[in-house]
């Protein structure tokens, strides 16, 4: 369950990376982060993208001068610059209460994006759980049943599939290397010649 609401969020934050820069791919190491960063221009619509790209780089007051720069119209973006500046100061080791966003999220019209933000909220207590030693898991599994029922397959094409896929294969050879181990043993004992008949 804790999979899928970060696989669903993170689905939401590649749609949101499309809308705003079309079909360019999501940068995924930090080459082609540095590459999107110096070419992108630093207007309000790209701020929320690059404050995530600079915060994944570490470099927090680059991310809070983009955090600074994110619009602040719509009760959406109001909790969203609220968010980053949250994360940046989590990541610079300091925790505020996450509870004071809450009125933030509860204040945003519509339902898909106040979805979303409470999404956001809950990989945020998982990330304070993780740092003090607690069960990250919890509040990601209890975001989950306000996904509905579409994310199953993406969970299972994402992760269960291809886990699946490679313990089949692994299983598959370890079978054969048996056998064909035992096919040559059994020329030599036969105990093993007994499994082969």
């Amino acid at each position: 369950m804790a999979a899928q609401t970060y696989i669903w969020l993170a689905t939401r934050a590649e749609e949101n990376w499309a809308r705003v820069f079309g079909t360019q791919p999501v940068p995924r190491d930090e080459a082609s982060m540095r590459a999107v960063l110096a070419s992108t221009a630093e207007t309000p619509d790209t701020a929320g993208e690059r404050f995530g790209l600079w915060i994944a780089l570490l470099e927090l007051d680059r991310a809070r001068a983009a955090a600074a720069e994110m619009p602040e119209t719509t009760a959406n973006d109001r909790y969203n610059h609220s968010a980053a500046v949250w994360l940046a100061d989590f990541v610079a080791g300091t925790t505020h209460p996450l509870e004071s966003l809450q009125p933030l999220v509860d204040a945003i019209d519509d339902s898909n994006e106040r979805v979303e933000a409470g999404v956001t909220m809950a990989v945020n207590r998982a990330r304070v759980a993780l740092s003090e030693g607690q069960d990250w898991r919890a509040p990601l599994e209890a975001a989950r049943d306000r996904l509905g029922t579409s994310l199953e397959s993406s969970y299972d094409r994402l992760v269960w599939w291809p886990t699946f896929r490679r313990l089949l294969v692994s299983t598959s050879v370890g079978v054969s290397v048996f056998w064909l181990a035992l096919l040559g043993l059994g020329r030599y004992f036969p105990i093993a010649a007994r499994y082969l008949k």
